[in-house]
């Protein structure tokens, strides 16, 4: 995940925290970046070569149309590997979240659980939780 143009506004205690979980979750992250790449590319070379094969030409060819469609069953494989890998990413990121808050030291208890529960509820929204916690914790510790 991208957090570059967040950190621009982001207190330093929050950027050096999100750089951490960027560290965890850089292998996964730059694996789905390339899958993503390579499927993007892929797959309108393959539907625009079949089609131009198919509807375009004299004699259909075969082989071509069949080594066309198996680059595009493989651009739609690393899509959905893109997606697995982006839900990984993400549950990396909370359990990262859920240990940073359990080292929380005197955080009252009850406001702790609340935004472990925000986490578990809405994981689409954890970057503002873990955000809102930090700032939580900075206001609690008194710095």
């Amino acid at each position: 995940m991208n957090l570059q143009s967040m950190k621009v506004s982001m207190p330093t205690y929050m950027s050096k925290e999100f750089e951490k979980m960027e560290k965890i979750t850089e292998p996964k992250t730059k694996k789905m970046r390339r899958y993503s790449l390579v499927s993007l590319f892929m797959l309108p070379m393959a539907v625009f070569n079949i089609i131009s094969l198919v509807f375009f030409t004299e004699t259909m060819a075969v082989v071509p149309v069949f080594l066309f469609s198996a680059a595009g069953a493989v651009a739609l494989a690393l899509q959905k590997e893109v997606k697995v890998l982006l839900k990984e990413v993400q549950e990396m990121m909370v359990s990262y979240m859920k240990e940073r808050m359990d080292k929380a030291a005197g955080m009252n208890p009850i406001r702790l659980n609340r935004f472990k529960t925000e986490l578990e509820e809405n994981p689409n929204q954890s970057v503002k939780v873990f955000a809102e916690f930090l700032e939580a914790e900075r206001e609690w510790s008194g710095e």
